[in-house]
């Protein structure tokens, strides 16, 4: 116990600006390593992704259009919560569900069609501007971007918008106009996100006026959503109740903040043990959550994702306590 308690002491003198993605002076050769491990990821994706634009492989579009599904933003966001910055995860999630709930309106707004059916190289719905994929990943790369500014994470940053944004292109169920404006708006939710949530000298509170937008946009997408579904056009309507769900687990994260951000302060062994416990449940949790609205509805996709999300906090926020009390 004594040692749990000289860490929170510890993190309360710890400057919450400084985070393993930007190491302290002094540590230049970290430093670089870390730009040379992003930007070796992003040689490899590029590397996929011409071979994909020169073979025209379904096969490799559907790998790279993967990169912008929800798994990959789950285990991401869980990624940063753990091992980088607590609030600069939270705030990544935060994205992600203004993104995720304005690109439904947009489709609606827009109403611009798909290429046609009979070129589809997987099942899509909805129309198509702008791209949901390729807007999503926009603001979620782009938030962490600006919060760090790490030369590496915004060359990572590009390559994985343009696999993703490509792909969709690549397996025709985008045109090119669909993914350059999920891009801009992307953009457009990351740079506010970023501006009123975590930029310089903002802590994330989760009280503030922006916040509270911000948890609005689910609710409101879900009555959009569920107008549209009685009109007979369903588009976002399990994806309203999703965001919703997660976006109010985010009023416990105020709760349990300091002792998350023990967490990704901690020792390289407890922030891995952190994340791998974090995204095992969660990723257990969301496939369990797939089976239960088949047996009972769509419905029940929002309590769960509540569920799920603040599951993720709680798992997040034991886990310093459980192995530094061990130590």
């Amino acid at each position: 116990m004594g040692l749990w308690l000289r860490a929170l002491k510890a993190h309360a003198a710890f400057d919450t600006g400084v985070s393993a993605m930007n190491p302290p002076e002094g540590d230049d050769r970290k430093s670089l390593l870390v730009d040379y491990v992003l930007i070796s990821i992003s040689a490899v994706i590029t590397v996929l992704l011409t071979v994909a634009v020169v073979t025209d492989s379904t096969k490799l579009w559907l790998a790279l259009t993967s990169l912008g599904e929800e798994s990959a933003y789950v285990v991401l966001s869980i990624a940063v919560l753990t091992l980088i910055d607590a609030d600069a995860g939270v705030a990544s999630l935060l994205a992600v569900i203004a993104s995720g709930s304005l690109v439904i309106w947009l489709k609606e707004v827009f109403a611009l069609p798909r290429p046609p059916e009979a070129l589809w190289r997987e099942p899509a719905e909805g129309y198509g501007f702008p791209s949901g994929h390729t807007q999503v990943s926009t603001s979620f790369w782009s938030l962490l971007s600006l919060k760090f500014r790490r030369v590496g994470l915004a060359v990572l940053s590009v390559a994985v918008v343009a696999a993703i944004a490509t792909s969709r292109v690549g397996l025709h169920v985008h045109y090119v106009r669909d993914v350059l404006g999920g891009i801009a708006f992307g953009l457009l939710v990351g740079a506010c996100v970023w501006a009123l949530v975590v930029g310089p000298g903002r802590r994330f509170l989760m009280g503030s006026p922006v916040n509270r937008v911000a948890l609005a946009l689910p609710v409101l997408s879900v009555v959009v959503s569920v107008l549209s579904f009685w009109e007979g056009y369903a588009y976002g309507f399990d994806t309203s109740f999703k965001l919703g769900g997660l976006a109010l687990s985010l009023l416990a994260y105020p709760l349990l903040a300091q002792r998350i951000r023990v967490l990704s302060h901690a020792p390289a062994t407890v922030r891995v043990s952190g994340f791998i416990a974090t995204t095992v449940v969660a990723l257990v949790l969301t496939e369990a959550s797939k089976l239960l609205a088949e047996a009972v509805g769509i419905w029940v996709y929002g309590p769960a994702y509540f569920f799920v999300g603040l599951t993720i906090l709680v798992v997040a926020a034991l886990t310093p306590s459980l192995i530094l009390k061990r130590l």
